[in-house]
């Protein structure tokens, strides 16, 4: 069994828990959308991150395509 980060963390003292879905940046697990907010206001390029991610998905689904084919 694999624990991330977050199962283990959101039983800590310290953790602070945001419900509120329209605020995406509050607390310790945000969104997306608000990481992808935060990261442009940095002047970060936020599209070529958006297209390393998405070229990765891509290419993590090829490469067990046919594994699952065959399945």
């Amino acid at each position: 069994m694999h624990l991330c980060n977050y199962s283990i963390n959101k039983y800590h003292t310290d953790y602070i828990k945001c419900d509120d879905p329209n605020a995406g940046n509050i607390g310790h697990k945000w969104t997306l959308s608000a990481l992808l907010r935060h990261l442009r206001k940095q002047g970060r390029n936020t599209a070529a991150l958006m297209a390393a991610i998405e070229d990765l998905v891509v290419k993590s689904i090829l490469s067990s395509a046919q594994t699952i084919t065959a399945a």
